[in-house]
């Protein structure tokens, strides 16, 4: 009798091991997902988006241009692809250019159009950070005066000059300081005007929206998951949001001569349901962080819904 109660516990000892694996392996699921096939692929090109660029500069592009760095860094962002093409396309600004580079890039090469990227990084975009060092400013100005071949000139570069970044701590931002609009537009208008004054066509794409959360925090080190809908419904950026926090910004834009201002905001947050896109069709984030677009499904994204017409006109 005694031979049987024992094994009576042990059966009970067993059936709670089994049914508390159960339970750990049904939270893992319904967490995390299990590591198939197609969960394995998932997390491959969510990590990719999240990947920044692997080069910075070229040896030839830095030849070929001269560009000189600005005290933020030893080297500027200065990359060149040429597929013989008769044109050139620059494309200008900071490090939000520098993360579309590679999509611009492949996009032009299949037109038959070579890409030059001429950019700074640092707390300071095109516009002040190249104003404040006069050696700085006009090796970019030479860089474009010396390539006839270069007809087109794409400005891109951060916002949150003008106005602030929602995910950006105070002891990160400390030194970047919020300039005047004003001060933004006159700016944005003096390196139009130089750059017309070379004949050449001048685009300026509106940066992107900012999001109030890192998504490097949501997405890096997490375990396979065969779908990101949890997580993806935990976050959301709404359009009337955005349009406040860039007012100014979009308001100095608007008021610019001599340049083709392409808003990207109703690409990113169409108005018909007042909802930002934060991933793209297969789920994987449009955004390396808070405010940079990632160059593989952000790139496509930004090409293939707001840039193509541009970089093709005559």
């Amino acid at each position: 009798r005694f031979g049987k109660r024992a094994r009576g516990v042990k059966a009970v000892i067993l059936a709670a091991l089994i049914a508390g694996v159960g339970c750990a392996g049904g939270w893992v699921h319904r967490e995390k997902g299990v590591g198939t096939r197609g969960a394995v692929q998932q997390q491959k090109a969510v990590t990719m988006a999240l990947k920044w660029p692997d080069q910075r500069s070229d040896s030839v592009c830095l030849q070929k241009y001269k560009l000189k760095g600005t005290q933020y860094e030893e080297k500027p962002f200065c990359l060149y692809k040429n597929v013989g093409g008769k044109e050139t396309i620059a494309l200008v600004g900071d490090s939000h250019a520098w993360m579309l580079f590679d999509a611009i890039a492949k996009f032009n090469a299949n037109n038959g159009i070579n890409t030059v990227l001429l950019a700074h990084a640092g707390n300071n975009n095109v516009f002040y950070g190249w104003a404040a060092d006069f050696d700085n400013t006009e090796s970019l100005y030479q860089a474009i005066r010396s390539d006839s071949s270069i007809r087109k000139v794409f400005i891109v570069t951060a916002s949150d000059y003008v106005h602030p970044d929602p995910a950006c701590r105070e002891n990160v931002c400390k030194e970047r300081k919020v300039r005047n609009y004003k001060e933004f537009e006159k700016a944005t208008q003096e390196a139009i005007t130089r750059f017309s004054e070379m004949e050449k066509k001048v685009f300026i794409l509106a940066d992107n929206p900012y999001l109030p959360f890192n998504p490097r925090s949501v997405f890096v080190n997490q375990p396979l998951r065969a779908s990101l809908h949890k997580r993806r419904a935990d976050l959301r950026l709404y359009r009337e949001d955005v349009l406040k926090r860039q007012k100014n910004y979009l308001e100095a834009l608007s008021y610019v001569k001599g340049a083709t201002i392409i808003f990207s905001i109703d690409a990113y947050c169409p108005a018909a349901t007042g909802e930002c896109l934060l991933f793209d069709e297969n789920n994987v984030p449009l955004y390396s962080d808070s405010n940079h677009i990632s160059p593989s499904a952000g790139g496509r994204f930004v090409v293939e819904r707001i840039l193509s017409p541009y970089l093709t006109a005559e």
